[in-house]
């Protein structure tokens, strides 16, 4: 969670891994300054900037433009900056109540990015030492709310993706950790024929000219009880289906968290640290609308054969494959399920609840060493079209 905020508003804000001298106009007002010293980023430089003015709303700028000297296609345009209840900490870092932009233009050499608007509560931007030494010094949440509206995001081959709206609320906090959020991302549309990869080509080869997802979810952590839980992580695709994931979690202290940020994204010392993690219960539930019928038209095209064949084809690897775990039960729940969602593709639903948290160790244990007992130890189900 914490990795959010910093990221979007670096992202949407070009606030950068390394700082520049002043090259703009002194505003003669102290918030104004402070903000646009803080896009001056990397090779950047704000170039200019239209009238300043203050209101009730707060501190106003208008059109103000970023430019590279390194690149010259690289230009950055935001019409309207709205800062208001800003002051400046004594850590350097610029609070604002409310941060609103409106019709912010990026292009670079790598492409180009429009937003309509964006608006967020409760921001704290970086001090211009934190931004120098990278994103990576930059933690924890800055924001209480962020709404973001219109993204068009574009590549040098002119490959278009749009997004409708995205939402974000961070909730409480403890100490500066976050303990609850939830976020929405809707309308995300681009056209198979328009991006360039082997996973559009394959979409439009199953008959999907355009695609249209919308992303969800909440995440809560408790740092007295040291559970956590994604609640409804929710992806749903027009003429796709709707996958819905939960997932609880045990043993998730605050050095836990802590640690977790500041490794990054490096999956060997995240493993590392969720030894003592444990699992309290898993589902994953898919809703089909298309996206199976068509797999299973498009794989059994490909192989020459008719649909009915290749689904029984898939159906025996699945039961030789379950054999290895010598627990009849379990396959036959499996292949029973199986065979029942990919001859009337409806629903399909995979669980964990076990008794008992089980932590990732024991998990990691069992795969190796006694994998026809897990799912005994994590009481998997699976169930089709109910």
């Amino acid at each position: 969670m914490a990795r959010i905020a910093p990221c979007l508003t670096a992202s949407a804000l070009l606030l950068s891994t390394s700082l520049s001298a002043q090259a703009f106009t002194p505003t003669g007002n102290d918030i104004a300054d402070a903000f646009l010293t803080l896009l001056e980023s990397e090779q950047g430089t704000v170039e200019s900037y239209g009238t300043i003015g203050t209101s009730d709303a707060g501190v106003l700028i208008d059109d103000i433009r970023i430019i590279d000297k390194n690149d010259e296609k690289a230009l950055v345009t935001i019409a309207t900056t709205v800062l208001s209840g800003g002051k400046t900490l004594e850590t350097g870092r610029l609070q604002l109540e409310t941060l609103s932009l409106e019709a912010v233009d990026m292009d670079s050499s790598e492409g180009s990015m429009k937003i309509a608007s964006f608006k967020a509560t409760d921001v704290v931007l970086p001090s211009p030492e934190e931004v120098a030494k990278g994103p990576e010094a930059v933690s924890n949440p800055s924001y209480s709310s962020l709404d973001i509206t219109s993204v068009e995001v574009s590549g040098v081959d002119q490959e278009t993706i749009t997004v409708a709206r995205i939402q974000s609320e961070i909730g409480d906090m403890f100490e500066e950790l976050p303990t609850s959020m939830q976020f929405q991302i809707h309308g995300i549309r681009f056209k198979t024929s328009a991006v360039s990869n082997s996973q559009t080509k394959t979409l439009k080869e199953m008959g999907y000219e355009d695609v249209d997802i919308d992303v969800a979810g909440r995440g809560k952590w408790s740092p007295e009880s040291k559970e956590a839980n994604l609640t409804d992580l929710t992806i749903k695709g027009e003429d796709f289906g709707t996958l819905t994931l939960n997932l609880g979690f045990g043993g998730v202290s605050k050095e836990v968290v802590q640690k977790l940020e500041e490794i990054g994204n490096d999956p060997q010392k995240a493993m590392g640290l969720t030894q003592n993690v444990s699992l309290t219960g898993l589902s994953i539930d898919f809703n089909d609308q298309s996206f199976t019928n068509r797999v299973l038209e498009f794989e059994a095209q490909k192989v020459g054969i008719e649909k009915s064949a290749y689904i029984e084809q898939q159906i025996g690897a699945v039961t030789q494959l379950l054999a290895a775990l010598k627990n009849p039960e379990f396959q036959e729940t499996v292949t029973g399920a199986l065979t029942t969602y990919l001859n009337d593709p409806k629903s399909l639903t995979v669980s964990a609840q076990p008794g008992n948290p089980v932590p990732f160790s024991q998990i990691m244990g069992t795969v190796m060493l006694a994998p026809q007992a897990l799912p005994k130890i994590l009481n998997i189900g699976v169930t089709a079209n109910q």
